[in-house]
């Protein structure tokens, strides 16, 4: 009951009938389950994966939280802020820092 397995698999049709999405595309496929961990004040989030994985995800975060709930999981400069788009791994530690909250396990 306290966990839920979710997949998402980049190159192929997803078993609910979604096409192919990255794993930042769930936040939006499943918005209703998401919003109310990334508000929680208990939640911790593990990213693990490939290596430039994390920029899509602090993308996605950045475009959905509200700036209360986002810095929670993300400390952004306010020039990173105004061009979500434009961010690349090597942001990341300088102006794109994840908090405590957050584990990153990626590798190349």
């Amino acid at each position: 009951a306290n966990f839920t397995y979710l997949t998402a698999i980049s190159r192929e049709k997803q078993d609910d009938g979604h096409g192919r999405l990255y794993v930042q595309d769930r936040i939006s496929t499943h918005r209703e389950f998401f919003e109310p961990l990334f508000t929680s004040d208990r939640t911790l989030t593990y990213i693990c994966g490939l290596a430039g994985m994390e920029i899509g995800i602090f993308q996605h975060l950045a475009r959905t939280l509200k700036p209360a709930a986002l810095e929670q999981y993300l400390q952004v400069d306010a020039t990173a802020m105004a061009d979500v788009g434009s961010w690349d791994r090597k942001m990341l530690n300088k102006q794109i820092k994840a908090t405590r909250r957050v584990f990153l396990e990626v590798y190349a």
